[in-house]
Order: C-alpha cells, then structure tokens, then sequence
C-alpha cells in the first residue's frame, strides 16, 4: 500500500490549494472528496480577496496554475454552468415608483465596486516584492473590515428604510467609504505607480520616503488637535 506524507480532506479551494503547495514542495499528498467537480457550494464562491490570494500564492510558491483561478483567466472558458461573479451589490425599489434598472446601476453597483479598481490594477504590481504584498495584504484585510463595519452602522442608525438607502449607496466595496482608508489608498497607490518593481533600491527608497511623508502628516494632525 502506497503511503503518503499528508491526507487532505475535501478538494474545495483550500484543499486543492494546499495539496498543490505542499506537493511543489516535495510532498505526497493525497486529497479524499466526497462529491463531484465542477460544482457550486457555499462557501466556494471566490470573491476579489480570494483571487487575489490566489495570484499572490501563484507567486510566492511558484506555482503558476493557481494564477488560472484567478477570474481573468476565465473569460475564455465562460459557458452555461459557470461564469464570471463580482461582489454581491444592492438593488432598490421605492414604492409606487416606476422601476430604473440603469439608475440603481449607476448610482448603487458601479459606485460600489468602484472602489476595488484600483486596489486590484496596482495589486499585480505588488506580487513580485513581498514587502509590497505585505502592504497590499493589510490594504485587503482593512478594506473589508471597514466594509463591514459602515455596513453594520448604517444598518443600526438608519431610522427608516430610505435614510438607509441613501446611505448605503456610499458605501464603497473597500474601505466603506471611510475617508481616512481612501487618503490611505491614494498615497499606497502612488507610490506603487512611481516605483518600478526590477529595482529592490528603488522600492526600498519609495516605502521609507512614504512610510516618513506619512508618520509626518500623522504628528502633523496631532498638533493641530
């Protein structure tokens, strides 16, 4: 009987990705399933977060397949039983009121994922330094906090069912629209633009100038309080 190193079980998107990392790493591996593939479950639905872990994990292990789940290598592959999803966003009908399907686009959807645009667009820039990642890493975690928390204090103070919509259609998919997160990102995403990533001098020189810009802007705002 044929022995292996680590048994995993189920092959959603954590076991498979394990048992992938471990395997380049010299392991064997063997993964138990219960169900078939491809299928949809809970909980497997990858959201921005994901496949940017995903993209970054390619990197970091050298495993260049777990790029492929990544959502843009998908739009080749798009058929009847799968396809491209984005964050969950809102819809909303004010009574006795004809329906505008290209209002609540404009106004709720496109404002909302808005905000992960850039955040993703400069994340690629970022996978080929770790000390950039680590930064972007924070950037993700933070960014879906703050989400959450606008989410959940919108939701307790609103004092009616219209007050919390036009609050919530603020509300951004990174950071909650929380305007200290967006001085956060912008000064991130210059940086990131400014640098080229082939020189490990340049990006140390560019994080040190902006760690230092920043922890001034800080003292700065202290003062005048």
């Amino acid at each position: 009987m044929k022995k292996y190193d680590v048994a995993i079980i189920g092959s959603g998107i954590a076991g498979s990705t394990l048992g992938a990392i471990l395997a380049r790493n010299g392991l064997s591996v063997i993964i138990f399933e219960a169900n078939n593939h491809p299928r949809f479950a809970i909980g497997e639905s990858m959201i921005l977060e994901t496949s940017e872990t995903m993209r970054a994990m390619a990197e970091i292990y050298d495993i260049p397949e777990l790029a492929f789940f990544s959502s843009e290598n998908y739009f080749n592959h798009i058929g009847t039983s799968h396809g491209i999803k984005r964050h969950f966003s809102y819809l909303h009908h004010t009574a006795n009121q004809a329906y505008d399907i290209q209002k609540c686009l404009q106004e709720t959807t496109l404002a909302y994922i808005n905000s992960a645009d850039g955040l993703i667009s400069n994340a690629y820039k970022s996978f080929a330094n770790e000390k950039l990642w680590s930064i972007y890493l924070v950037l993700w975690l933070l960014g879906a906090y703050l989400e959450l928390l606008k989410l959940t204090t919108i939701r307790a103070i609103a004092k009616n069912s219209k007050n919390y919509y036009l609050q919530l259609v603020k509300l951004k998919l990174v950071g909650g629209d929380f305007s200290e997160f967006n001085v956060l990102t912008d000064e991130i995403y210059r940086t990131i633009e400014n640098i080229d990533i082939n020189k490990p001098s340049e990006v140390e020189r560019s994080l040190l100038t902006s760690a230092t810009r920043s922890r001034f802007s800080d003292n700065h705002k202290l003062r005048e309080t």
